[in-house]
């Protein structure tokens, strides 16, 4: 089957989905608001909370969510077939993926841009929290553990890709020193320097290969795992800006250059699959791993589809950096998507090899000789490459070789399929030490985090000891599994914990849209939590028997538990973290469910999306917006970014607008489009314009109290101690009051009653019609002329229209100026 028939069909599913699913989450589900002011301007600190341009943060965010798995994993699931991993990309990422990126970043940033624990405590409670907390850690230690792996089965046997990867390592450190130290700020030349050397350490490592040099850049796979042990370990004690910075900086070139070059490959190319549809091995006994289609296919292929791990990111850096709320969609469900296609690319690389390549690549020759397959164009490769290419599982060697195939087929690339191979082996080791780094950090500080709820003096340990400590444990605990396990029993592992977290962050995800009071629209969430939790407990409970235990079991172990006394330790400290995952989920499961029905049947208030919280003895920016807004002045929109145009006249999807509810009032804000019509909008925007949020209903509600408030308080005033308090307002009526109360009758010779002005004045004073207007507070006396009657016209004008909506158009919060302004009145 051509290849280009599945990069149709995947990215025009992506920009479907985009255009219509993702707009209805942005437009009904979150309502986003570029009036609700992000984090990044409330909490502004130059260091962390930054407002960041949407194209560099949808960079930022994508390189930090696509690491090795949307590479690796599709290449792993290519022995089912192309289609299963096919659909599962093309449909996981539209419908589970964006939903939980999306969902999780909305939250993130309307609670003050706070980690997924946080939220947790914050939405359901802190056993919950908790929960999700130690999920994490296990969770970030399985995942450096397997993405160690990859890079260990990559570069063992192989001088040019241990060279080309520790020439990365001064590079980087150089980069640091420079645009932070010497130069601070100079990005171009740290940029030029950085891609130049690059380029040299790939081409170096070809004559590395062939020289004397090359017995020292050839290790056994344990050197190559301390080595990487110890620069995971030095990488997250040095600071950020020396090393970790630098590298993420030098690898989104590298990531995003290779991709690019991949897809116009495939498109110019356009090689036929190799693989068909469906093997043999969709029923188990698979020489990758031994397991079913259903359901390892969904847990092999983890962040092309749906990843747990992007809710650490979605809650980590990228929702302190959202400069509107706009940006979410395509910064959090673009990028979904994007991944998914990426992930499709992958497949279609490893699945243009032959089968028995393939299947000799990722399997041990011992195995691959079980399978009774002969190789078809792996000696040819193997001869192209100048390395060994059979008996390397892991992934990452066959999607080198598919890849390598891929460009030297181009018709100005040919014959370059050494450099090419080499070139995706640092490729994807880059990206993998890349992952190792940032996560050995993140793990660091978890660690700490759930230290500090035993002991709580741990939170406020700081400096070089807890950082050499804790990051000395998150080595140490992913390491063991390096040195213990196989890709075969580590990866399972790894997709089964990080599906989990991702039905923890949709079941969190479920909870803020209740508290939102987004009720019906939870099966948004709620369809993709309850496949996760089927799929990845059958997937967890297999794996004790499929992959952990299998060995004790075909020995003759007559149960689980008799298997799990007999294995060895590795095998059993995997078993142990797969059921502790698998009962926290089960936890946090039971805690949000009850909170869900105490919700619903009342007896439990929900709780607010956007808590009002103060940061340094401040009101937040959202905090003023939201009094602004309740007292009827014009909230100003969050300041537009250096270099960009007027926010008002830029396209921007999703802006408040008020809509009229009466004769001078104003309803609820609702949510109107600002930019080129949206075809889905056309459809439900039009009921979203008038449904507004639960937020907003509750302000006008809070509204219409305080005027009923505000109207049986200046009842009982005589009135002019009410025309004083009213005269502090703005607006043609105040001034009229003013007029008033400044004429030139004395106030104490009028003769003032109270008494129901007529329908149908205008606001001038002018009758039209008679009959009463309700609740009207007038003065029968001292009429003066209108200004419809100085200006020739007809009416009068009343002393005095004290009407209720005008003198309750301020919040109580405007009473203590009122008090301040106002003196005694003489007729009182």
């Amino acid at each position: 089957m051509p290849a280009l028939y599945l990069v149709v069909v995947s990215a025009l599913t992506a920009l479907i989905a985009y255009r219509t699913y993702g707009a209805f989450l942005a437009a009904k589900v979150a309502t986003l608001d570029d009036l609700r002011v992000t984090p990044a301007h409330t909490l502004r600190d130059g260091r962390d909370y930054v407002p960041t341009h949407p194209l560099v943060l949808f960079g930022h965010h994508f390189a930090a969510i696509a690491g090795a798995g949307p590479l690796i994993g599709p290449v792993l699931a290519a022995q089912f077939g192309y289609l299963p991993g096919f659909l599962w990309l093309l449909v996981g990422s539209v419908l589970a993926g964006g939903v939980h990126d999306f969902v999780i970043l909305t939250a993130s940033v309307r609670s003050g841009g706070r980690s997924l624990a946080n939220i947790a405590r914050d939405q359901v409670s802190p056993l919950t929290a908790s929960a999700t907390a130690i999920a994490i850690v296990f969770v970030m230690t399985v995942a450096l553990a397997a993405m160690a792996l990859v890079v260990v089965n990559s570069l063992k046997e192989s001088s040019w890709g241990v060279f080309s990867i520790l020439c990365t390592i001064p590079i980087a450190l150089a980069m640091g020193l420079w645009s932070y130290r010497v130069r601070p700020g100079s990005m171009k030349a740290a940029t030029g320097f950085g891609v130049v050397m690059l380029l040299l350490a790939v081409a170096g490592g070809a004559w590395i290969q062939q020289s004397q040099l090359s017995r020292w850049f050839l290790h056994p796979p344990g050197t190559i795992c301390f080595a990487i042990m110890a620069y995971g370990f030095v990488a997250s004690v040095l600071p950020v800006w020396l090393l970790l910075t630098p590298r993420d900086y030098l690898s989104s070139f590298m990531k995003v250059g290779a991709v690019l070059l991949l897809a116009i490959g495939v498109i110019l190319v356009n090689p036929r699959l190799q693989m068909p549809a469906f093997t043999p091995f969709v029923r188990g006994g698979g020489p990758v791993f031994p397991g079913t289609l259903f359901p390892f296919v969904f847990i092999t292929i983890a962040c092309g589809a749906i990843s747990g791990f992007h809710s650490l990111i979605a809650s980590g850096t990228t929702p302190k950096m959202i400069d509107r709320e706009s940006h979410i969609l395509p910064i959090s469900y673009g990028a979904m998507v994007l991944e998914g296609f990426v992930g499709v690319i992958a497949l279609i690389a490893a699945c243009a090899l032959h089968p028995a390549d393939y299947f000799a690549i990722n399997s041990k020759p011992e195995v691959f000789a079980g399978l009774g397959m002969a190789v078809h164009n792996l000696p040819a490769l193997e001869r192209e490459v100048g390395e060994r290419l059979a008996g390397r599982p892991g992934g990452a060697v066959s999607l080198a070789v598919g890849m390598a195939q891929i460009f030297s087929s181009l018709p100005f690339l040919r014959g370059l399929m050494s450099f090419w191979y080499h070139f995706a082996i640092m490729f994807e080791a880059l990206f993998v030490l890349t992952l190792i780094d940032a996560g050995t950090r993140v793990t660091r500080y978890m660690l700490q985090e759930v230290g500090g709820m035993a002991f709580p003096a741990l939170r406020q340990w700081r400096g070089v000891a807890p950082a050499v400590l804790f990051s000395a444990l998150a080595v140490a605990g992913w390491g063991y599994f390096v040195m213990t396990g196989t890709v075969s029993s580590v990866w399972p592992m790894l997709g089964v914990s990080n599906q989990l977290l991702a039905a923890f962050a949709l079941a969190i995800g479920t909870s803020v849209l209740i508290n939102m009071g987004r009720a019906r629209y939870v099966w948004c969430t709620l369809l993709p939590l309850a496949f996760m939790c089927v799929n990845t407990i059958t997937a967890g409970w297999m794996n004790l028997r499929v992959n952990y235990l299998r060995p004790q079991l075909q020995a003759g172990a007559g149960s689980l538990l008799e298997a799990f006394a007999r294995a060895p330790a590795p095998a059993r400290m995997q078993c142990v973290i797969t059921l502790v995952v698998m009962s926290l989920l089960v936890v946090v499961m039971a805690d949000s469910v009850s909170r869900w029905v105490e919700v619903w049947r009342g007896r439990r208030a929900r709780v607010p999306s956007t808590p009002d919280r103060r940061r340094s003895g401040r009101r937040t920016r959202d905090r003023r917006l939201s009094r602004a807004a309740l007292h009827r002045e014009p909230a100003r929109r969050p300041p537009a970014p250096a270099g960009r145009a007027c926010p008002r006249r830029a396209k921007a999807r999703f802006v408040r607008r008020r809509a009229p509810a009466g004769p001078g009032r104003h309803g609820p804000p609702v949510l109107r489009r600002a930019g080129p019509a949206h075809p889905l909008l056309g459809a439900v925007g039009a009921a979203r314009s008038r449904a507004g949020g639960a937020a907003r209903l509750a302000a006008a509600r809070a509204r219409a109290r305080v005027r009923a408030r505000r109207d049986r308080v200046l009842r009982s005033l005589p009135l002019g101690v009410a025309l004083r308090r009213a005269s502090p307002a703005a607006g043609p009526r105040a001034a009229r009051w003013r007029a008033a109360h400044a004429s030139r009758t004395p106030l104490s010779e009028r003769a003032l009653h109270l008494r129901a002005r007529p329908r149908g004045t205008d606001r001038g004073g002018a009758a039209r019609r008679g009959g009463l207007v309700r609740g009207g507070l007038t003065s029968c006396a001292a009429r003066a002329p209108s200004r419809g009657a100085r200006a020739g016209g007809r009416g009068t004008h009343h002393a005095s229209s004290v009407s209720r909506e005008v003198l309750a158009s301020r919040r109580s919060g405007c009473d203590r100026a009122f008090a301040r302004r106002s003196t005694p009145c003489a007729s009182s």
